[in-house]
C-alpha cells in the first residue's frame, strides 16, 4: 500500500490486521505527521 500526499482527513493512526491462514499479523501506521 502506498500513500502519496496525504489530505487532512487521511491523517491519523490506522491499524491493519492480516490473517495469514496460521496466525494473525497487527501493524500499525502513523499519518498523522507527529
Amino acid at each position: 500500500m502506498q500513500i502519496c500526499e496525504p489530505t487532512e482527513k487521511d491523517k491519523g493512526k490506522y491499524t491493519f490486521e492480516i490473517f495469514d491462514g496460521k496466525e494473525s499479523h497487527k501493524r500499525i501506521l502513523d499519518l498523522s505527521g507527529q
